[in-house]
């Protein structure tokens, strides 16, 4: 299970809104990755944090995360 600290969420928010023009959320996805058969937050191709058992775990961590942040 991967997850990332606050500061790297940070660093990833501003990076991308500056170079998306984005709020925070508008490019995070919840999906399910087949090959790990297992939930997990995303930009795009890119898997930020993995291995949430439900859909519900991975929409949890981004909420905390939007309200911390």
């Amino acid at each position: 299970m991967k997850r990332l600290d606050i500061d790297e969420w940070d660093e990833i928010f501003c990076n991308m809104e500056h170079k998306e023009g984005y709020s925070h959320w508008d490019w995070i996805k919840v999906v399910w990755v087949d090959n790990l058969n297992k939930w997990c937050i995303c930009y795009g191709d890119e898997i930020l944090e993995n291995g949430f058992e439900t859909e519900m775990q991975a929409l949890d961590r981004c909420e905390y995360l939007e309200s911390i942040l």
